[in-house]
């Protein structure tokens, strides 16, 4: 686990009011698509970004980077957090079912030992 001063993601946005709000960095990849929670950052800025267009460079400073991503995709819950995602189609979104913040919240307190308190405006 890593505690950063510094966070930055470049994405296209689904929602630009991101400011002050937590954003949930998760990444995938190989075929079959494995899923990974990397770890979470309060967003302060939003830049647009020149190429490609309709990117973002999201900025925050208070966060945690998990050294050693954690697999989510095996967990029940995921396959219908994915589809409130749209499968992650239309970029950075609000996750506006609570419980899907609990799950990986616990995944990573479980997982990487990490505590909430630590990002008291996570929602």
């Amino acid at each position: 686990m890593s505690y950063t001063s510094h966070f930055s993601v470049t994405a296209k946005l689904g929602n630009k009011d991101l400011v002050g709000n937590a954003l949930w960095v998760l990444k995938g990849e190989g075929n079959p698509r494995q899923y990974f929670l990397c770890g979470i950052f309060i967003v302060e800025r939003l830049i647009p970004t020149v190429s490609p267009k309709g990117r973002y460079l999201l900025e925050g400073k208070d966060g945690i980077v998990f050294e050693t991503p954690v697999r989510i995709d095996g967990y029940e819950w995921f396959k219908p957090f994915m589809k409130s995602q749209s499968n992650f189609s239309m970029g950075v979104r609000e996750i506006r079912e609570s419980n899907f913040i609990e799950q990986m919240k616990s995944v990573a307190q479980t997982e990487r030992n990490w505590n909430a308190s630590c990002l008291e405006r996570t929602a």
